[in-house]
């Protein structure tokens, strides 16, 4: 029993985890073992779902509103064989096309209570659990509990009867002006400041009057988001950032290289020749998700390619204070840069957000203080 308690935390914990993301889909209710059916439907308990299937929906308990949603999850329940409950256990719930339930694919979210994450532990047919209910060691109202349980939070979160609230959203409702605030907000308190030699941030403004923004980074869009993201509203990079405070005309931009990989080293120089030109050097280097992501392990803690000589070349030739961002999620050697006494300045971003070139800037001339 405690290891179904325990499952049931956690499933119940997921959904209301995922309840967001739930709600702003328009998950698919897949009617195919029925060929009846070819339109697509955003929940449940759509009338004309259920005509399609030959059904009526007002037979069903579950699907009428005015009853509390433990009454309609006990109704639905109650519908089921035991081999059907055990079906709609798993990461990808089967569905019972004869009571009008679709088939749910999950995959890893464990809202159903099991979680199938690829190769990583032991996963059984249908043998192995039928076997634990026919021995007693699992029994049918223990499924039950989890089962309602798992259709009541359903039910709340609009799988069965729409979210109205919701299914008019558009972009203007998402990308609002206090979202995008949020996401400002987020990535400037993201920042880590590793290092501040003689307080050279925030940038003094009666100083700094142009700014040289270089590395394999100071473009970053896609690359500020990570993986597992949704689609953004609109990328800020930390080019655009400091061309918005500076004006383009005062902003010197160099890549310095291609990508994280940094493999050509002739474009290293004009990323030393771009920093000359300015009061002020902000390199943002660091690697991506080509370097470092799920199943995708790092052989060392370096920075890739000819990051580190691109550090050193501008060190050794600006005369005007350095600023070195990295962009990473996990840990990278920057002692190169740390017991560098040119290098005035070193901040940690992470990977952002996509206002992640907005959150940077903000914490370079002084909107957000890093150091609190």
């Amino acid at each position: 029993m405690a290891r179904l308690h325990s499952v049931l935390f956690l499933s119940v914990l997921c959904y209301v985890a995922t309840a967001k993301k739930i709600l702003l889909s328009t998950p698919r209710m897949d009617d195919s073992q029925s060929s009846h059916v070819t339109q697509t439907y955003t929940y449940v308990c759509h009338p004309s779902r259920f005509n399609g299937l030959g059904l009526n929906m007002e037979y069903f308990g579950y699907c009428n509103k005015s009853l509390p949603f433990e009454v309609r999850a006990k109704d639905l329940v109650d519908r089921l064989s035991l081999t059907e409950k055990v079906g709609q256990l798993g990461d990808q719930a089967n569905g019972v096309p004869r009571i009008g339930l679709p088939k749910y694919y999950w995959w890893s979210e464990a809202l159903h209570g099991v979680s199938d994450f690829g190769d990583t532990a032991t996963f059984f047919n249908a043998t192995i659990p039928g076997a634990t209910i026919n021995q007693g060691k699992v029994r049918e109202a223990d499924i039950d509990k989890v089962l309602k349980n798992l259709y009541i939070v359903l039910f709340r979160l609009g799988h069965f009867d729409g979210s109205p609230q919701f299914e008019k959203l558009g972009k203007d409702d998402i990308c609002s002006q206090s979202h995008i605030d949020l996401a400002i907000e987020a990535a400037s308190e993201g920042v880590v400041l590793l290092k501040n030699d003689n307080n050279t941030l925030p940038l003094d403004a009666q100083k700094v009057k142009k700014v040289a923004v270089v590395g394999p980074h100071a473009n970053a869009t896609k690359v500020m988001i990570g993986n597992y993201a949704g689609i953004p509203c609109k990328y800020t990079s930390p080019l655009d950032a400091f061309r918005q405070a500076y004006g383009n005309d005062n902003v010197y931009y160099a890549p310095g290289c291609l990508d994280v990989a940094c493999r050509d080293y002739s474009l290293v120089f004009p990323a030393v020749q771009a920093s000359k030109k300015a009061d002020a050097v902000i390199i943002v280097a660091g690697i991506d998700t080509s370097v470092e992501a799920e199943s995708l392990d790092r052989e060392n803690l370096l920075l890739p390619g000819y990051q580190y000589e691109l550090i050193d070349q501008i060190s050794r030739q600006s005369t005007t204070p350095i600023i070195l961002v990295i962009l990473s999620a996990g840990g990278v050697d920057i002692s190169i840069a740390k017991n560098d006494s040119r290098v005035s300045a070193i901040l940690w971003a992470g990977y952002p957000g996509e206002k992640g070139g907005q959150g940077i800037a903000d914490v370079i001339l002084g909107k957000y203080n890093a150091g609190t």
